[in-house]
């Protein structure tokens, strides 16, 4: 199957995509994570979609709710709880989705919202998440690909991350980037880039503001 060359930038490019795997949708965009360049190829194709290939759907919400996706949820789900708070003093409807690695606070959480639990260390279908029929938390890594064409097609319009706050403090080591933890900031950033939701909003101690990795994650956020 050969993706139509609608878009200028991609006028010298052709895809070969394995339609034994999954019809592509047509006029539908899509980032694609793993396609791979075959170097040389009888029909001239610059880039291959198989089974090892995640299409990453670009689409707009089409719902009247307003769809929040929260990363490092925690077992309380802060961001959760403020749209359920929100949502019992106006008119507005809010349907979330968190993301959490620690099984215990996966479970805390599931229990405080009532969340279904998917298991995010495997892939996850496309559909799952626009299927569920009440909110959802996943457990998983934020920097894996497993969750990510579930969380895009469903389609969120706000993220909320509250990645760890160790690597920024003043009260704790401040080692920003140079840590694990703090290397999560940065990966969330990068899921920003492909879900692409219209509001991002962020949470960090105080000693984020002043630390020197600050000008790295801001310019991680104006990529992203």
């Amino acid at each position: 199957f050969m993706m139509p060359k609608e878009d200028s930038v991609l006028n010298e490019i052709s895809l070969l995509w394995d339609a034994r795997w999954e019809s592509p949708k047509p006029f539908e965009k899509f980032f694609i994570i793993h396609a791979f360049d075959p170097v040389v190829h009888p029909m001239g194709i610059d880039f291959i979609v198989d089974e090892n290939s995640i299409p990453i759907p670009l689409r707009e919400c089409q719902t009247g709710a307003v769809r929040i996706l929260e990363m490092f949820a925690g077992g309380f789900g802060g961001w959760a709880s403020a749209a359920t708070y929100i949502a019992s003093h106006t008119a507005n409807v809010f349907e979330t989705v968190a993301i959490e690695f620690d099984i215990h606070a996966v479970m805390n959480y599931a229990i405080t919202h009532d969340a279904t639990v998917i298991d995010g260390y495997v892939p996850i279908d496309r559909f799952t998440v626009q299927n569920a029929s009440k909110p959802a938390i996943i457990h998983g890594d934020v920097a894996s690909h497993n969750w990510l064409q579930a969380v895009c097609q469903w389609s969120p319009e706000v993220m909320c991350l509250s990645p760890p706050c160790p690597p920024w403090s003043f009260a704790a080591n401040e080692k920003g980037i140079n840590s694990p933890e703090g290397q999560t900031f940065l990966e969330s950033l990068t899921a920003v880039k492909l879900i692409r939701p219209r509001i991002v909003i962020i949470e960090q101690v105080s000693g984020f503001y002043q630390h020197q990795h600050k000008p790295l994650i801001m310019q991680q956020m104006r990529w992203a």
